[in-house]
C-alpha cells in the first residue's frame, strides 16, 4: 500500500448491480464519477477533502445474496488522512442515498473550518519569518528549522514517486 493511500471494504444489503448504482449515485453527491465499467462493476472518481483532491476506485462484488464494496482512495498527504475523510463522505452520502432530503458538502469539510485553517496557517508562517527575518530565532534554530524543511521536501518529493 503506498503513502496516502486507504482501502476499506463494506458489506451492502443490496444486489451488486443496485449496489453499484447507488454508489455511483453517492459518488456523484460528493464528488464526480470520471469513468464507470459495468462489465466489471468498477468505478474511478474523485472527491475533496478540504483544498485536496481525493481519487476514489470503488468496487462492486458478490458477496452471498448481498453485496461488498471494496473502496480504494488516494490523497496527497501521507497519513492518508484525506483518503480516510473521502471514504467516510462516500459512506455517508451511500447511507443516505434513499432521503431525498439529504444535503452534502463537496468539499467534505465545512466552510468556515477550512478557512480558519487556511488563515491560522498563514499567521503561523508570517510569525515564523517575523521572528526569524528580526533575528528573533537563534541560528542554532535557524539551522535545526532549515535542516527539517528540507528533509520533509525530501521525503515528499520521494513518497510521490
Amino acid at each position: 500500500m503506498s503513502l496516502g493511500q486507504v482501502t476499506q471494504e463494506s458489506i451492502y444489503n443490496k444486489t451488486p448491480l443496485e449496489a453499484f448504482d447507488d454508489l455511483e449515485e453517492a459518488l456523484n453527491l460528493v464528488g464526480l464519477v470520471q469513468s464507470v465499467d459495468r462489465t466489471t462493476l468498477t468505478l474511478f472518481g474523485k472527491t475533496q477533502y478540504g483544498l485536496q483532491t481525493v481519487r476514489i476506485q470503488a468496487m462492486v462484488t458478490s458477496y452471498e445474496s448481498i453485496s461488498k464494496i471494496r473502496i480504494i482512495a488516494f490523497s496527497d498527504d501521507i497519513w492518508g488522512v484525506g483518503a480516510k475523510n473521502g471514504i467516510q463522505h462516500l459512506h455517508e452520502a451511500l447511507k443516505n442515498i434513499e432521503n431525498p432530503a439529504y444535503n452534502t458538502n463537496k468539499t467534505g469539510i465545512e466552510t468556515s473550518k477550512l478557512l480558519f485553517r487556511i488563515i491560522l496557517s498563514i499567521v503561523t508562517f508570517l510569525v515564523i519569518f517575523g521572528f526569524w527575518y528580526t533575528g528573533l530565532i537563534p541560528i542554532w534554530a535557524k539551522l535545526i528549522i532549515t535542516i527539517l524543511g528540507v528533509s520533509l521536501i525530501f521525503y515528499f518529493q520521494i513518497s510521490k514517486k
